[in-house]
């Protein structure tokens, strides 16, 4: 049993169907050392985005996605002349929708609003975005149109997740998380 435990990460690699994988690699035996560099790992994905509301309201995000819960933590900005204003939310990842909730900080205080779209952004870059605004009171004040362009992405890089942990500051949330772990897949 003690052979199987200790053979089946090799077993997995073997089995993989990962397409980054090149024919050479394939074909090297499977150590310790390759393994670990060529298994993909959960990482952390940041995207920015552009937000156009009702044609004239302009918003930039930076939304940072978790991929051990699907969980996104938003960071925005409204730039219209004399509404400036800094906006945070939270968010999901489920069923290739993006759903999200930000509140303004500023300009508005209070004001915030729930919104959804489809992830990834399609290939043109722009997507219709579904918006539904409210009142510091709650009162609804939406919904409205817009339109939301993808303007790049990035990942993190970890190697493993003991790289993620000691790079952290909350060292033991992040002992929690999955980032910089493999990627298992069952296929």
């Amino acid at each position: 049993m003690k052979r199987l435990l200790l053979a089946l990460p090799f077993l997995l690699v073997a089995c993989s169907n990962d397409l980054t994988t090149s024919p050479t690699t394939m074909n090297t035996p499977a150590t310790p050392a390759n393994v670990a560099q060529n298994t993909p790992r959960y990482q952390i994905l940041t995207t920015e985005y552009s937000l156009l509301v009702a044609g004239s309201s302009q918003h930039y995000y930076t939304f940072v996605m978790n991929p051990c819960d699907g969980s996104i933590m938003i960071t925005g900005r409204q730039t219209n002349p004399g509404a400036e204003t800094d906006e945070v939310g939270t968010g999901t990842l489920a069923n290739g929708i993006v759903s999200y909730h930000a509140v303004y900080l500023s300009y508005i205080p209070g004001y915030n609003y729930d919104a959804t779209f489809a992830y990834p952004v399609p290939s043109a870059g722009e997507a219709t975005l579904s918006l539904n605004t409210f009142l510091a009171n709650g009162t609804s004040a939406g919904p409205y149109g817009a339109f939301i362009t993808q303007l790049s992405t990035s990942s993190s890089s970890y190697k493993n997740h003991g790289e993620f942990v000691s790079g952290s500051a909350d060292k033991n949330d992040a002992a929690h998380l999955c980032i910089g772990m493999p990627i298992v897949s069952h296929q």
